[in-house]
């Protein structure tokens, strides 16, 4: 018997590889004589690149860079032969952030991170942009990649959110010459426009700290930059799907950097050879923190479901919420929850890993049951 585990985070209790790990144990209980894979997966937020190092042998490179606060801080990025792997939440990341300051954090980290790769030979790019603490427009990052944004008096603007709404010129002039040798892949399933009422201040501003004045500030603020933006460039990138991902820094990576979109889980799964471990498999398990309705379109469970060809796939959750079982539809058998009793939230983390362990085993006992029917 042959058994894939290809589960995403539990975002703020355990990491993808940390729920791999308890289930199988889980199953090597149960099945003593299975093969068992364990191959962790992400969607482009936060844990895509510890996903893609443990499919994928890299090497890892630490440096130093702007953190969102405008604080020295430490970030690594993943890098094999002339390609690298850089995860926004590691540089610029919400989790990162003390200010929790939509208006003054900044993405400049992250092009830290970009240009050092650049700088030591990297040719192809991946960049995971989920879980940003930024609003930024990504006017830090590409601030670190050598361009100018000047207010009406030439004076050089910072690279934050409350620096938008000042913008009058933008200088390319010192943009690294690097990036014309370099191909960009944004690994990131927002669709989201840059501006309005579905862009990235007014659905994601709030989780960053914004209240409503400083809503209405930074929209203005997204209004001049993309505007400015079109007269630098002529042509308008602010309506393009995906525009108002990481706090508008979809937007910059579009417009400045002609990177493109890649749809998160589907990128992860190619990058760690995801169709070649799944070959020959009995048994795939899967899972996230939360399955509802929302879970069908696009989530890491669905998307490791649908690569997996009919073979029965089982998903490990933390929540079960309201209209979950439309991934029946897209190729999920099962939904076990971990839970196996009430408890405050904060309970629940801190057990997050023996609850997992226990439950996963329920559920292996559950499927060799259902294999003892057969016979």
């Amino acid at each position: 018997m042959k058994i894939l585990i290809a589960p995403d985070s539990f975002k703020g209790s355990l990491s993808a590889g940390e729920v791999a790990t308890k289930i199988a144990e889980a199953a090597r209980a149960v099945f003593e004589d299975a093969e068992i894979i364990e191959a962790p997966v992400a969607d482009g937020g936060e844990g895509t690149l510890d996903a893609i190092m443990e499919g994928v042998q890299l090497e890892t490179v630490t440096i130093s860079v702007t953190g969102p606060d405008f604080e020295a801080c430490e970030a690594s990025y993943g890098k094999k032969d002339d390609t690298a792997y850089i995860e926004m939440a590691r540089t610029s990341g919400l989790c990162m952030s003390r200010l929790r300051a939509a208006k003054k954090t900044t993405s400049r980290g992250f092009g830290e991170a970009i240009l050092h790769a650049l700088e030591g030979g990297a040719k192809t790019l991946y960049l995971a942009i989920g879980g940003s603490a930024t609003n930024d427009g990504g006017v830090g990052m590409m601030e670190a990649l050598g361009v100018r944004f000047h207010d009406v008096n030439g004076e050089e603007l910072c690279g934050c959110g409350e620096s938008l709404g000042k913008i009058a010129k933008i200088d390319l002039g010192g943009l690294t010459p690097l990036l014309r040798a370099a191909s960009c892949y944004i690994i990131c399933d927002v669709q989201n426009p840059l501006l309005g009422e579905t862009g990235a201040t007014r659905v994601y501003g709030p989780q960053k700290g914004a209240d409503e004045a400083d809503l209405d500030f930074l929209e203005k603020g997204m209004e001049n930059y993309a505007q400015r933006v079109a007269e630098t460039l002529g042509e308008r990138f602010d309506p393009l799907p995906g525009a108002g991902a990481a706090g508008g820094v979809g937007f910059a990576l579009l417009a400045f950097l002609g990177a493109k979109f890649c749809p998160g889980i589907e990128t992860v799964l190619d990058i760690i050879g995801f169709d070649e471990k799944v070959k020959n498999a009995d048994l795939v398990i899967t899972g996230e923190g939360k399955m509802d309705g929302q879970s069908a379109y696009g989530k890491a469970p669905v998307g490791v479901a649908k690569r997996c060809g009919g073979i029965p796939v089982i998903a490990m959750v933390g929540g079960i919420g309201h209209g979950f079982e439309a991934v029946y539809k897209q190729g999920i058998s099962s939904v076990f929850s971990v839970f196996d009793n009430a408890m405050p939230l904060s309970e629940a983390i801190e057990n997050a890993a023996p609850m997992m362990r226990k439950a996963a085993e329920r559920m292996f006992r559950t499927v060799q049951a259902g294999m003892n029917i057969q016979k």
